[in-house]
């Protein structure tokens, strides 16, 4: 995604793009209830084996709804 289209998007939605965006930040509690509905998780790597046939390279997308 080109720099732009997030600045433009940001724009659309009223967010300043950083560094113009105060760092205030969110305090991790108020962070786990405002998503407690729907907390999850998603991780994507690659995983290599070696077989007889030789490297086989296996990608792995893992998610989990808690």
């Amino acid at each position: 995604m080109d720099r732009n289209t997030v600045k433009r998007v940001l724009n659309d939605y009223g967010i300043e793009p950083a560094p113009e965006r105060k760092r205030t930040g969110t305090p991790w509690k108020n962070f786990v209830e405002t998503h407690w509905e729907v907390p999850a998780a998603v991780d994507f790597f690659n995983v290599e084996v070696l077989t007889f046939a030789g490297i086989l390279r296996y990608y792995v997308l893992f998610s989990i709804r808690l």
